[in-house]
């Protein structure tokens, strides 16, 4: 199971106070090198996550000495990011995977368009059925969708299995008290 190392934190960004909804998570993301914000002592909370911003989040979680950001001459800096996530397999099933990658090229639009969380838990989903970087993730998603309040709206033939899993598993969560999913809507 994924588990990030807990530690007494100090508020490292100027525009997550304590008492944000996300301020836990975020300080955890920050110690363990997953995110590094906006600069300027800012983190914009609210802002949606874009699908480049992801896939480089996954290469800082499962390749962090890899330099990923930036390339060569006429390369934006996702390239390296999408790069890995897309030859990886992550990405397959994403609006990213199916529309954003054309003969190896990533299109700056899709990149930089917000990432959904239908699409997040795909990404994940990936990672876990295929057992990638050697991790054992399997979760028991019997009865899942009883905990889901929008489980009706999950796609059976696209999304429902990584809705399953990313829910059983507690790496996504409802938005709600009676647990709505709102696949569609963006990460922030």
């Amino acid at each position: 199971v994924m588990s990030f190392g807990t530690t007494a934190f100090a508020a490292t960004f100027t525009d997550v106070p304590e008492k944000h909804w996300g301020y836990g998570f975020i300080e955890k993301a920050v110690a363990n090198d997953l995110v590094k914000g906006m600069g300027n002592g800012k983190y914009a909370p609210d802002a949606n996550v874009t699908n480049a911003e992801w896939s480089q989040m996954i290469v800082n979680l499962f390749d962090p000495a890899r330099n990923a950001l930036g390339g060569g001459e006429g390369t934006k800096w996702y390239d390296g990011a999408l790069d890995f996530t897309d030859r990886g397999g992550f990405l397959k099933g994403t609006v990213m995977g199916n529309k954003g990658v054309k003969n190896g090229k990533y299109d700056a639009t899709m990149a930089n368009t917000a990432i959904n969380r239908y699409d997040m838990a795909q990404v994940i989903y990936n990672i876990a059925k295929d057992r990638l970087f050697g991790f054992d993730l399997t979760v028991n998603t019997n009865g899942i969708g009883n905990y889901i309040g929008d489980y009706r709206d999950v796609s059976a033939t696209t999304y429902r299995d990584a809705v399953d899993y990313c829910y059983a598993a507690g790496f996504i969560t409802g938005r709600d008290t009676v647990g709505t999913f709102a696949g569609s809507a963006t990460m922030t």
